[in-house]
């Protein structure tokens, strides 16, 4: 199985997004006291690779996943 284009674009839409809301989350955790460090420094790492991989995809056609 093999996705076209539109699709994987739109899941790498959703990745950043869910791995940005993570992250406010581990942030807001680690503000409270909770040692959240290597979780933090886990997701930025995904957040940044797929964020990447968003900004080289910028113009292009994405068609959103359920």
């Amino acid at each position: 199985m093999s996705l076209d284009f539109d699709v994987f674009h739109g899941l790498i839409v959703c990745r950043v997004l869910k791995h940005t809301i993570f992250l406010q989350f581990l942030e807001i955790e680690a503000a409270q006291g909770v040692d959240r460090a290597a979780d933090i420094v886990i997701r930025q790492g995904k957040l940044d690779n797929n964020v990447a991989i968003d900004e080289g995809n910028a113009g292009k056609a994405s068609k959103g996943v359920a």
